[in-house]
């Protein structure tokens, strides 16, 4: 089992040392060396399933930037964000891990991981990881070993030790032979950089080739700076107006920076296109519903439509709300499915059924909703609503993949319908995002909102949309 636990060198160097350090603890207690109630029940929990993850997006993720980067020369030099690493840990965890929660604190030289075992109740561990290269191998030093309060005496360092660099020969379990050679490992505050050379492609535990082995990375849709046609009309300074309104993704979750997010990108991109400045509100709620997107306290959509009549009414004949960008949905189905009936059986009836009842609720009330927006903004006004991705889309073929996969589905063709339904325009973001949301979202840590590039991406769907109905030639 250990020589398959892990293939990425990402994984091997940081989650292999934790697990060979929890995985000695875990045995010094089942063989009873030492006596800790908490694991009560361990052995059982050995048998629920394996301690890693066969199917982990992540580490496929990873194999397959490392062959693109060996494809063209045989070697490869790449960083590993603390982020993406702390996503690999979860990703590879798998039902039998002893392990139910760890974090990874990057420190130049050393790694600290914290996080809980599992047992009666959540027992917090820590230790301290010193990779280091041996002959153009990783070998990892365990150290400040504790459990709950106990430290681990010095005899089960040494056992750590040794299985931790047990599992570390990143020659065999990276290719499965003698071909690759780590030359370079080298720990930030806040990254991994590893370099070295391989004799070819690098290869699973299973012999499978993850990904592309070649080539370039798929291609990331970029937002134009400007509409590749000039429109043929051009309204005053500050004329028009654009409004966004909807939830997370309106509001900037996700981007580095507020000029990262989608709706800023957009508003520059008008401003660019038109030569002129348009005014810009961004009434986006991060956890925003079809609910409280209605009745919540100062609802947007009141808002919103007190916008449009605070232009209509201003004494200037030609003011008025130009665009409307809407995203809504999200928060509507997501609890849902991380609900405690989707979550024990995501292709249960029941949690079909709640699926079902959660979309038709969301279209009954987004449907009024645009009936609303629709009666109060001027002929002429674009509307645009956005579909939605799967934050969970990783191509592993799991059961939740592909239950939300479904619900998406199921949900965009009710944004379909509602758009449909009231003259407004579809911005494909989910269509966009398919086969990329591991790149460009903060999936990796453990966040469904897109990352600078996944605002962009989302930016140039609804650029595309604005393109085909308010531009002409």
């Amino acid at each position: 089992m250990v020589k398959a636990l892990f293939a990425t060198l990402g994984t091997l160097l940081v989650a292999a040392g934790i697990l060979g350090a929890i995985f000695v603890v875990y045995m010094l207690a089942v063989l009873g060396v030492i006596n800790l109630p908490w694991f009560a029940g361990v052995e059982a929990m050995e048998r629920a399933g394996p301690m890693i993850n066969p199917q982990s997006a992540p580490r496929e993720h990873i194999v397959t930037l490392l062959n693109r980067d060996i494809a063209d020369d045989g070697r490869f030099d790449i960083t590993i964000s603390e982020q993406k690493v702390n996503g690999l840990l979860t990703g590879e965890l798998g039902p039998g891990a002893p392990v139910q929660r760890i974090t990874a604190d990057f420190h130049p030289n050393e790694i600290r991981l914290d996080g809980e075992l599992k047992g009666r109740v959540g027992v917090p561990f820590g230790v301290t990881l010193v990779p280091s290269l041996v002959d153009g191998r990783a070998q990892i030093s365990a150290s400040d070993i504790s459990i709950a309060a106990v430290p681990i005496p010095e005899f089960g360092s040494h056992l750590i030790d040794e299985l931790a660099n047990e599992i570390v020969n990143i020659n065999r379990v990276l290719s499965g032979r003698d071909g690759v050679v780590l030359e370079v490992l080298e720990l930030t505050e806040n990254s991994l950089r590893l370099a070295g050379a391989a004799g070819e492609a690098i290869r699973l535990p299973d012999g499978a080739m993850p990904g592309v082995p070649a080539g370039l990375p798929p291609e990331i849709p970029q937002p134009r700076a400007q509409a590749e046609t000039e429109p043929s009309v051009v309204p005053a300074p500050d004329d028009w107006m654009y409004i966004a309104l909807g939830d997370s993704l309106t509001s900037g979750d996700g981007a580095t920076d507020p000029s990262r997010n989608f709706p800023t990108r957009f508003h520059q991109y008008l401003n660019q296109t038109y030569g002129v400045p348009l005014r810009f509100e961004n009434l986006g709620i991060s956890g925003e519903d079809s609910s409280g997107f209605q009745t919540g306290e100062a609802p947007q959509l009141d808002r919103a439509i007190q916008l449009i009549e605070n232009l209509r009414n201003d004494g200037l004949p030609d003011t008025q709300v130009h665009l409307v960008t809407i995203t809504m949905g999200a928060n509507d189905i997501f609890p849902v499915l991380q609900g405690r009936i989707c979550f024990a059986n995501p292709s249960s009836s029941g949690c079909q059924e709640l699926i079902d009842d959660a979309i038709g609720l969301y279209e009954v009330r987004m449907r009024h909703a645009m009936s609303r927006l629709v009666a109060a903004v001027e002929p002429g006004t674009v509307i645009i609503y956005a579909s939605y991705y799967n934050p969970f889309n990783f191509g592993t073929g799991l059961v939740f993949e592909a239950v939300s996969q479904q619900t998406v589905d199921k949900l965009n063709e009710a944004v379909g319908r509602v758009a449909l339904a009231h003259g407004a325009t579809i911005a494909q973001v989910g269509s966009l995002f398919s086969g990329l949301v591991f790149g460009i979202t903060n999936i990796s840590a453990g966040d469904i909102h897109p990352n600078d590039e996944g605002h962009g991406v989302a930016t140039r769907a609804f650029q595309d949309a604005y393109e085909a109905v308010a531009i002409s030639s």
